[in-house]
């Protein structure tokens, strides 16, 4: 779906043949040996050089949930 500066977002949907069952939203990040491995680097190693798509209003508000979250946390 897109990425922001830490994060890819992944959207998984779960279909058979009586139609869409779910749609499950995925943000990750990968790991080396080296630690986390970021954005530019993904980026860099598949030869992307264009912009992040524009991230849904869903990933937005997921966004703004977990960063409220963690204020509420400290």
């Amino acid at each position: 779906m897109g990425w922001d500066h830490k994060y890819l977002y992944v959207e998984q949907k779960f279909i058979s043949n009586k139609g869409l069952h779910a749609i499950g939203y995925i943000r990750c990040v990968f790991k080396s040996k080296n630690g986390i491995v970021t954005i530019e680097e993904m980026l860099e190693a598949s030869g992307y050089e264009g912009y992040s798509p524009e991230l849904p209003q869903e990933i937005i508000h997921w966004q703004a949930m977990l960063e409220a979250k963690k204020q509420s946390n400290q």
